[in-house]
């Protein structure tokens, strides 16, 4: 069934102008398709079936601001600021760890920014980690992934104390031919709310073709076993993690800041969104994988000079230098940079603009509906090194990285939404 609505705002919280759609009829299909080729919607994006398509007039200003509540991380010297997470009493958990950490702990913070105490240290045992890389928390639980050790350990939220450990086990998987020489892959794994964990598993590295690799998801439970077909695969392209955590470097052939990516975010019920990066398109897919809808945004990228990348790498090595020169520049910059669900499942995606040290965010809620935009501080020809700056979005409260441009410390903010 193909199912293609087109709506149209003058503004993010503007009138409806026009739905065409929901329709099965040839006749009204043909209008849709006549309606979408004005729209300048590329055809392989027409022929999505549950296809939502959201003009925006161009001139939208602002319609989010933020006012600074807390500070956190002052009384604490953090030298490896990662992954996030806040619970339900606003709690802030800041993870310390990665590959050239000394210290390997997740730090709790009060809802006003000072200090409580740090769950985890370095080591093999209980509760400890050899590479801390991302954490999560569900329900009364924060679950840490030690990408090493190919285990998540499991705290208290009550206690702030080891409860147990989920140890991945091979064997589960050695028998799947499709997970032939794959491995668990570092912080991409999401919690659910039915006591699984949706988990990636990343392909072994191609030196021919670095950038043709893939990422397969399946689900595991409690004994770290497989319990279920491929849920999810998505190309998989050596970017940044953007946790600030440096992890192993995947490919020679260096990753640039306008290559292509995926986006990939899963909601505590299990329902996936999607995107590649090149345009503004997200799916949306049910807690199995199977394909639900589609929603577009006709988005014009932003044209990329050349110069200003080998100005970037100017002073790189040789090797670097020459790597960049073989490179073959796209015309423009991605669509998007990354995605984040907040705690009410509205979708926040991250869009590279025509500013080279903004981004533009837009809000909006689990079907495609725009709700908002702003922007925020962000330098396009890092984006593929630099730590991902806004961190989590929760209970009505913004978490961003800042660093101290004079001191270079990291420092983690706390901003209300005022939509």
């Amino acid at each position: 069934m193909k199912i293609l609505k087109i709506i149209a705002y003058v503004s993010v919280y503007g009138c409806l102008l026009v739905i065409i759609g929901c329709s099965t009829h040839q006749k009204d299909r043909q209008k849709q398709t006549h309606k979408a080729d004005r729209l300048d919607i590329p055809q392989h994006i027409q022929a999505l079936d549950s296809l939502t398509v959201y003009s925006l007039d161009k001139e939208l200003t602002d319609t989010i601001r933020f006012e600074k509540e807390a500070m956190f991380t002052d009384s604490v010297g953090i030298g490896s600021m990662g992954t996030v997470a806040v619970d339900e009493q606003g709690r802030v958990y800041i993870a310390e760890g990665g590959i050239k950490s000394n210290r390997q702990t997740i730090h709790v913070f009060e809802p006003d920014g000072s200090h409580i105490s740090t769950m985890g240290r370095a080591g093999a045992g209980p509760g400890e980690f050899q590479i801390l890389s991302d954490i999560q928390i569900q329900s009364n639980h924060l679950y840490a992934y030690d990408y090493k050790l190919q285990r998540i350990n499991v705290f208290s939220l009550r206690s702030l104390s080891s409860t147990g450990t989920v140890k991945l086990n091979p064997q589960s998987w050695d028998n799947i031919e499709e997970l032939s020489g794959y491995n668990p892959d570092q912080g991409h794994y999401f919690v659910r709310n039915d006591s699984t964990f949706l988990f990636g598993f990343a392909e072994p590295l191609r030196p021919d073709n670095p950038n043709n690799r893939y990422r397969r998801y399946y689900l595991l439970d409690w004994e770290g076993n497989i319990i279920s077909d491929q849920i999810f695969k998505e190309k998989d392209v050596n970017l940044h993690q953007g946790t600030g955590m440096p992890g192993p470097q995947l490919a020679k052939s260096p990753t640039l800041p306008f290559h292509r990516n995926a986006l990939m975010v899963s909601s505590t019920d299990g329902h996936i969104f999607s995107a590649w990066t090149e345009e503004f398109l997200i799916k949306k897919y049910d807690p199995a994988g199977k394909y639900l809808e589609a929603f577009y945004y006709p988005y014009t990228r932003s044209a990329l000079r050349e110069e200003d990348i080998l100005a970037r790498y100017k002073n790189y090595s040789r090797r670097m230098k020459q790597a960049v020169h073989n490179t073959e520049f796209p015309k423009t910059w991605p669509a998007l940079h990354y995605m984040l669900l907040d705690d009410e499942n509205r979708l926040w995606v991250c869009t590279i603009s025509d500013d080279s040290d903004y981004y533009r965010w837009w809000v909006m809620d689990e079907n495609g509906k725009p709700m908002g935009i702003f922007k925020w501080p962000g330098r396009r020809l890092f984006r593929n090194t630099e730590e991902r700056r806004i961190k989590v979005i929760k209970d009505g409260y913004l978490y961003a990285v800042k660093t101290n441009e004079e001191t270079g410390v990291q420092q983690l903010i706390k901003y209300r939404i005022q939509m």
